[in-house]
């Protein structure tokens, strides 16, 4: 076929642009994978010559509460009166390292003794918070999933547990007398009472929260800060008397979100700082009370870019600590956080891998403000916001609960620097988030073992149609043999999974890759990469 003077003049450049970057590059390239779309030149330069301050490995934490079907139908089959196997299967997989329960709102409510003895004596109670949207959101409680089946549940998942005490219309005797049921020995009386249900060893939980969200008029038992404040100092004093090992967690707001009072940490800080070892925060985005429904080209470049929201809003609570004189003694618990926005995601998710990117971009940000932030616990586990959504149609996984698997699993304990260098975007307000502005397409974690012979980094490209071509420049360890590879992506970013189509977004372990300190690879767009090096220290 005879050739345009357009292509005869193309095809040499082409060639000569070949040669050009095999003697330019070569040298320096020993992983490389090209991916669709416009590519774009980046840079990202790990240290790890100076790890940072350990990361609390208690940022993986998740969150269950008596809502919907995130307990019966979820982790609890009740006509069998056991723990759902193929659930737990799930769950452990992602080898949670906390798991909070009963509430959120519904602790508030929550009437411990109710829920412990034979089954068949336990009251059934109406679901006081969340029944008043509907039998759906709160159906009656049976109390079968009560203290003693949460321990079995946390053991059987390898988590610690972290409980919620009714603040709301509990006493600080009834709060005293669970922490003594859990933790006691035998000879006491709680204790003994323990024995006889049938578990003779303490259950040893450290962490216990005292209320939630009480700032709020949704709340029962909301009070101002000062009476929360001094009330919690009498919980606390009554609890520590019973086990003085106990952690405690005090309830915290995020000025300007929802309807937090302007000075409400500093009070409660003043007043109780000194029992006070977490202050709670909690952050959905862009918030339930709008009702809106997330689409399109913006609404995704809002989404993947609002974790530098979550992380200048964590800068902001961590500032009111350290007013407070609180600094390297009262540490943050995000105890709750997720994206929400509207009410039927109670019933189950409906994330798409746009939601799946934003949950990498927090996980992220969680990795670099560790130690201040000790426990995150993202809301929640099963059906409501869930990462695993099950139904008489079967189960399903949330693109979500993927990016959990990679993070829990192949993140290691110590933060290293890293240098991101990528062009960048802009995004529009949307409901609650904020507009930014100058937003790297790639937003990079990197993290090393004591050892230094592992090293894991994460790369969410951000963008929505276009690969990137990246350097990677690592300095202080020298990768050896083959990186491994995991990819998170799908189609497109409106991408999802549902009882019908429950793979469309999955996670892929790729071929193992050449590496070194040096190295090109090409990162898809809206996608998340997980490079997992074996290194030894330069």
């Amino acid at each position: 076929m005879k050739r345009s003077r357009h292509q005869q003049s193309f095809l040499p450049a082409f060639v000569r642009l070949s040669v050009f970057a095999l003697i330019f590059l070569a040298p320096a390239v020993f992983l490389c994978r090209c991916g669709s779309g416009q590519s774009a030149a980046a840079r990202i330069a790990i240290d790890v010559s100076g790890p940072g301050a350990a990361i609390d490995q208690r940022i993986y934490g998740h969150f269950i509460e008596h809502l919907d079907g995130a307990i019966y139908g979820g982790i609890w089959d009740l006509s069998a009166e056991r723990l759902i196997p193929e659930t737990v299967d799930l769950i452990r997989a992602l080898q949670p390292p906390l798991m909070r329960w009963p509430g959120g709102c519904f602790s508030d409510t929550y009437h411990w003794e109710d829920g412990i003895g034979p089954r068949s004596l336990r009251p059934t109670r109406p679901n006081i918070y969340w029944g008043t949207f509907g039998s759906n959101y709160g159906p009656d409680d049976s109390n079968h999933f009560g203290t003693d089946e949460f321990m079995s549940f946390a053991e059987a998942i390898s988590a610690s547990p972290y409980v919620n005490v009714n603040f709301g219309s509990g006493t600080k005797e009834e709060a005293a007398r669970w922490v003594e049921y859990v933790n006691g020995e035998t000879g006491t009386l709680q204790g003994g009472l323990r024995l006889r249900n049938g578990h003779p060893s303490p259950y040893g939980v450290k962490l216990w929260g005292i209320g939630n969200e009480i700032f709020g008029a949704w709340e029962t038992g909301h009070q101002d800060a000062a009476p929360y404040a001094d009330r919690f100092l009498e919980f606390a004093r009554e609890m520590k008397a019973v086990d003085p090992e106990i952690e405690l967690v005090a309830v915290g707001c995020l000025p300007g979100y929802l309807t937090c009072p302007e000075g409400w940490n500093r009070t409660v800080l003043d007043r109780a700082g000194a029992e006070i070892d977490y202050l709670s925060l909690h952050i959905y985005l862009p918030e339930v009370v709008h009702s809106i429904n997330p689409q399109g080209r913006d609404d995704y470049y809002t989404i993947v870019a609002s974790p530098r929201e979550i992380e200048t809003d964590i800068g902001t609570f961590f500032q009111d600590i350290r007013d407070a004189g609180r600094e390297g003694k009262t540490f943050i618990a995000l105890d709750e956080w997720n994206l929400w926005w509207q009410y039927e995601q109670l019933l189950h998710s409906n994330f798409t891998l746009r939601d799946a990117l934003f949950a990498a971009g927090v996980l992220n940000v969680l990795q670099r403000k560790s130690p201040p932030v000790r426990m995150a616990n993202y809301a929640q586990i099963v059906n409501v916001l869930g990462l695993i959504n099950t139904g008489d149609e079967g189960v399903f996984l949330s693109p979500m609960y993927y990016v959990f698997q990679l993070y829990s699993n192949y993140s290691q304990p110590l933060p290293v620097p890293v240098q991101v260098e990528s062009e960048t975007f802009s995004s529009r307000p949307l409901a609650s988030i904020k507009a930014q502005s100058g937003v790297p397409y790639l937003d990079v974690s990197a993290t090393v073992n004591a050892g230094k012979n592992r090293l894991a980094v994460f790369v969410t490209n951000r963008h929505d149609f276009s690969s990137l071509r990246t350097r990677l420049e690592i300095k202080g360890v020298r990768p050896e043999g083959p990186a491994d590879v995991y990819e998170l992506n799908a189609p497109t970013f409106e991408s999802g999974n549902t009882f019908a189509e429950p793979e469309t977004v999955k996670l892929r372990k790729l071929p193992a890759l050449k590496s070194g300190s040096s190295l090109v690879y090409t990162f898809p767009a809206h996608s998340l990469t997980a490079l997992l090096f074996t290194t030894r220290p330069d």
